[in-house]
C-alpha cells in the first residue's frame, strides 16, 4: 500500500473516530453495527476467497460471543481474555469439523448445507443447556463499556479487517487461494496443496468472526441462542458480501451499508403502515430476499467490481505494465528451465511398472510399463478411450493405481497428491484447457511459480521470464478467459514451466487447432525439449506426434499393444489395424 493511500486510509480512520462526539447514541449504534457487521463480512470473505459458501457462519459467531459471556459470568474472566478464547475455540472447532469434510470431499451445495447444520447445531445446544441460561440466554451484569469505546473497537476490527483482505489478496496464500476458487483441480496440479488451503482459509475466517461475535456480545451485554447462532446472522454475511462483490477490500463495506440504509428505510415505511415488529421483520426477509435473486442473476461480480469497470470505462488509466515484446530466453540461462541431453543417463527418469486402473469393474489400464529417459519426448497414441488420460491422471496422483508402481527418480508416487507430485518435479497440462479465468495470464503464471519462489517477487519475475518463452508476454495483462484457444493452450505450457518441472506430461495439446496453430505449438514443444525438459505426449495429430516423438508407445483398451521408434510405430501391422485404420503414416 503507497505511502498517500496509508495516509488517506489514517485521516478517514480520525474522521470517523470523532464521529460520536456529535451524534446521538442511535447513530453511533447504527455506525457501530455497520462497522462491525463490515469486519463480519470481510471474515465470511476469507472463506469465499477459496471459492467456499457458508450458511452456517453464525456457528462462529455465537462461539465468540457464548465464550466471552460464558468465562465471564460463571468465572469473571475479562471479556479481553474471552475475546481470544473465544476465537481459539472457533477455530479448534472449524479445524475440527472441516478437516473431516475436505478428506470427505465436500464441496458446493453440500458444504453449504453442512455449515448450516453446524450452526443449527449450536443454536439447539444453547437452547438446552442450563449453563447457557437456555433460550434467555446469558447477560453480561456488571459489565459497562461506553458506546464511543464500542464503537472504536468495532471502527479499528472493520479497518483492520480490510487491511486483512488487501493483503490477502496480494500475497501467496491469497494467489492460492484464488486459484482453487477458479479450478481446483488445476491448481492442485501446479503445486497447491487445495486441502490445507481450504482448512487454513476456513479456521481463520472462524476465529475473526468469533472476534466479531464477542464486540457484538460488548456492544449487545447478552448474548441469546437467536441473535447468536440464528440463520439471520449468517445470510446478512453472505448477502452483504456478495451485494458488494467478494475477493474485494470494499465490497463487505459496501454491501452490509446498503443492507443497513435498507433495514432502516423499512423500518420507517413499517412504523408508517403500523405492521409492528414482526411485520417489518417479514418484510425485510422478502427485500433480503429479492436482492439476493438479483445480485446472483444481473450482479453476481457485485456492486465494487461493476462499479471499477464503470469507471474504467469512462476514465481508462495507462497501462499498469508496458506492452513487453516477446524475447528469447537463451538456453541455459540460469533462470529457464534446466537444461540436458536427451537420454545423457542411462536410469530411467519416470518407470511404469505393472500399472492397472479399475474403476467399478471397467478396467481402464491393464498393465501397462514403460520408462522415460531425461531428455526424450515420448508420444503415446491411441483411439479414443485408450486410457491415455487416465494413465496421465494416474501418474500425476489424480486417481491411485489400482496395482502396479510409478516411480520418478527412483522415488514412488504412491499415495502422493497432484500437488505433492507436481512439487516432486512433474507437472502436467490438460486435454479440456483449465485457465483460472478471472485472473490475468500473468496472475496465472505466478501461481505455477509459487511452487519454487519464496515469495510473490522471484515468483513474478519467474514467470514474466516463461512468458517471454512461450510468446505471451505481450498478453500478460489480458484476463485468460478472453484468451484465443492457442493462447490457452501457450497458457498451460507457461503454467507448467514456471513451475520448474523435470518431466512434463502434454494431454493433447494441439487439439482444436488450426494447422498453423499446430505448427507453433510443436515448435514450442521442441524449444522446450531443448532446454532438457523430458516430455510425455499424448497426441492425435499423427504427423505432429511422429515429428516429435524420438518414441512412441500405443494403448488400445488400456493395454500397451506397441512401443517403438516413429517410424516403426507408423509401419506396424496392429496399430495400423486398431487406430490409424489405413496407409502407413511418414514419420
Amino acid at each position: 500500500m503507497t505511502r498517500g493511500r496509508l495516509v488517506a486510509l489514517a485521516a478517514l480512520l480520525a474522521a470517523a473516530l470523532a464521529v460520536p462526539a456529535g451524534a446521538s447514541g442511535y447513530t453511533v449504534n447504527i455506525l457501530t453495527q455497520i462497522c462491525l457487521y463490515t469486519f463480519l463480512a470481510g471474515a465470511w470473505n476469507v472463506m469465499a476467497l477459496s471459492g467456499l459458501v457458508s450458511l452456517g457462519h453464525a456457528a462462529f459467531f455465537g462461539l465468540g460471543g457464548y465464550a466471552t459471556a460464558w468465562l465471564y459470568v460463571t468465572h469473571g474472566v475479562t471479556p479481553a481474555l474471552g475475546w481470544i478464547a473465544g476465537a481459539v475455540l472457533a477455530g479448534a472447532v472449524a479445524y475440527a469439523v472441516y478437516w473431516v469434510a475436505f478428506r470427505c470431499g465436500l464441496r458446493g451445495i453440500y458444504f453449504g448445507g453442512l455449515t448450516l447444520v453446524l450452526a443449527e447445531s449450536f443454536r439447539f445446544a444453547a437452547i438446552n443447556s442450563p449453563a447457557l441460561g437456555r433460550s434467555q440466554g446469558l447477560e453480561l451484569l456488571g459489565f459497562h463499556m461506553p458506546s464511543a469505546a464500542v464503537y472504536a473497537l468495532a471502527l479499528g476490527l472493520m479497518a483492520g479487517g480490510m487491511l486483512l483482505t488487501w493483503w490477502l489478496l496480494r500475497s501467496p496464500f491469497g494467489y492460492r487461494l484464488h486459484a482453487v476458487r477458479e479450478n481446483e483441480l488445476a491448481a492442485e496440479a501446479l503445486g497447491v496443496d487445495t486441502f490445507r488451503s481450504k482448512l487454513s482459509a476456513t479456521v481463520l475466517s472462524a476465529a475473526l468472526t468469533a472476534m466479531g461475535g464477542t464486540a457484538h456480545a460488548l456492544l449487545l451485554r447478552f448474548v441469546e441462542p437467536e441473535s447468536d447462532f440464528g440463520l439471520s446472522v449468517s445470510l446478512n454475511l453472505l448477502l452483504g458480501t456478495f451485494l458488494g462483490g467478494t475477493g474485494t477490500v470494499l465490497g463487505p463495506a459496501v454491501g452490509i451499508t446498503v443492507l443497513f440504509g435498507l433495514r432502516e428505510a423499512i423500518a420507517l415505511v413499517g412504523e408508517q403502515l403500523a405492521v409492528g415488529t414482526a411485520g417489518v421483520y417479514a418484510l425485510q426477509q422478502v427485500v433480503y430476499g429479492l436482492i439476493l435473486m438479483l445480485v446472483v442473476l444481473l450482479l453476481p461480480e457485485g456492486l465494487v467490481r461493476v462499479a471499477g469497470s464503470w469507471v474504467r470505462r469512462w476514465w481508462p488509466a495507462r497501462a499498469t505494465h508496458a506492452a513487453a515484446a516477446p524475447r528469447t530466453v537463451q538456453p541455459g540461462a540460469a533462470s529457464g528451465p534446466r537444461a540436458a541431453d536427451a537420454g545423457s543417463e542411462t536410469a530411467p527418469l519416470l518407470q511404469v511398472a505393472g500399472l492397472t486402473r479399475a474403476f467399478e469393474g471397467l478396467v481402464a489400464l491393464r498393465d501397462v510399463s514403460f520408462e522415460l529417459y531425461r531428455g526424450e519426448i515420448l508420444g503415446i497414441i491411441g483411439p479414443n478411450g485408450a486410457g491415455k488420460t487416465t494413465l496421465f491422471n494416474v501418474i500425476s496422483g489424480i486417481h491411485p493405481p489400482t496395482a502396479g508402481s510409478v516411480h520418478f527418480r527412483g522415488q514412488s508416487l504412491a499415495a502422493l497428491t497432484p500437488s505433492q507430485v507436481c512439487r516432486r518435479g512433474l507437472a502436467r497440462t490438460f486435454q479440456v484447457v483449465r485457465p483460472f479465468a478471472s485472473l490475468s495470464v500473468l496472475d496465472n503464471v505466478i501461481i505455477g511459480a509459487l511452487v519454487r519462489a519464496r515469495d510473490l517477487r522471484r515468483a513474478r519475475e519467474r514467470s514474466e521470464e516463461v512468458l517471454d518463452f512461450v510468446g505471451l508476454a505481450a498478453r500478460r495483462d489480458a484476463t485468460a478467459g478472453a484468451l484465443t484457444i492457442q493462447d490457452r493452450k501457450l497458457l498451460e505450457f507457461a503454467r507448467a514451466l514456471a513451475t520448474d518441472p523435470e518431466v512434463i506430461l502434454l494431454d493433447e495439446v494441439m487439439a482444436g487447432l488450426n494447422p498453423a496453430e499446430q505448427e507453433r505449438v510443436a515448435a514450442t514443444i521442441r524449444r522446450i525439449r531443448d532446454r532438457g525438459i523430458t516430455l510425455l505426449l499424448i497426441e492425435h495429430v499423427m504427423r505432429a506426434v511422429m515429428g516429435l516423438s524420438d518414441r512412441v508407445l500405443v494403448l488400445d483398451h488400456g493395454v500397451l499393444i506397441a512401443e517403438g521408434k516413429p517410424e516403426a510405430i507408423v509401419r506396424d501391422p496392429e496399430v495400423i489395424r486398431v487406430y490409424l485404420g489405413g496407409s502407413p503414416v511418414p514419420a
